[in-house]
């Protein structure tokens, strides 16, 4: 009698833990699609990240397309840059120094 009482208790808790198990289960696939999401997103973007260090010539189309189609543009963007970067180096020295 009394094995057949552990028994039946240890079949109860198993029942119950499968319950508990399917449960958390559903659960964490719940959260994990609205993770899935930003890791597709990450996952993207580091790819891309990947792919430009392995080809960088891929950055000189946009500006090769510029330069044929909007000369103009682009020394304009040039000569704004440069002024940019003296204007950011003149910061830098007053505030490193």
């Amino acid at each position: 009698m009394k094995y057949d009482d552990e028994k039946a208790k240890l079949a109860n808790r198993r029942q119950y833990l499968l319950a508990q198990i399917h449960y958390e289960r559903e659960d964490l696939a719940q959260k994990g699609a609205a993770l899935r999401v930003a890791t597709q997103i990450i996952d993207k973007i580091r790819n891309g990240i990947h792919h430009v260090t392995r080809h960088p010539e891929t950055l000189l189309l946009p500006l090769v397309l510029t330069l044929i189609t909007r000369p103009r543009r682009l020394w304009t963007w040039g000569i704004s840059g440069l002024g940019a970067w003296r204007m950011l180096q003149t910061w830098r020295q007053r505030i490193f120094s």
